[in-house]
């Protein structure tokens, strides 16, 4: 591996910043979306069976923020196609989902990083609101709120802030 190549990806954010980094558990989340890389700053979200917190926050503008969203309760998907195109609309970078999502036939064309757990066809409820910047815990990583995420086809990568000597592709 050198550092000459102009762009980079988890594996040389891993290489370089070893120390200063978490890496989500292997095979924790899957990806969904058009898009298979994605990085950015985290917004954290809290969710419990309802979705509404996510959708509001996805119809503000993103700024290539990356929307990482940790979900209770009973089974059911929290992200799908009309989440997504909120997302893409708003120029969000990325949705990470601790959760399920739904509509993949189409997540799958459309140009968004959708990471989630997995796929189940009923649609959250809406059972209480959900809280924005709180501390996450996914896939054995704590996740604060402006903390900075990496992903790509080979894993996902947490740091406290950005690395200005990575390339990273989107």
């Amino acid at each position: 591996m050198s550092e000459k190549f102009d762009t980079h990806g988890t594996a040389e954010v891993c290489d370089f910043h070893r120390e200063n980094i978490q890496v989500f558990q292997p095979m924790s989340l899957k990806s969904y979306g058009g898009k298979t890389r994605c990085s950015g700053e985290v917004v954290t979200v809290s969710l419990d069976e309802d979705n509404s917190t996510l959708k509001t926050l996805l119809q503000t503008p993103g700024n290539g923020r990356i929307a990482v969203a940790k979900v209770t309760g009973n089974f059911c998907a929290v992200v799908g196609d009309n989440l997504c195109k909120f997302a893409i609309d708003n120029n969000w970078g990325g949705i990470v989902v601790d959760g399920f999502v739904r509509d993949t036939n189409m997540l799958k064309t459309m140009p968004m990083m959708v990471l989630a757990l997995g796929t189940y066809p009923l649609r959250s409820s809406k059972k209480s609101q959900g809280t924005i910047g709180d501390t996450l815990e996914i896939a054995g990583v704590k996740i604060d709120h402006g903390s900075y995420i990496y992903c790509d086809e080979d894993g996902v990568v947490l740091a406290k802030e950005k690395f200005s000597d990575i390339n990273f592709v989107k």
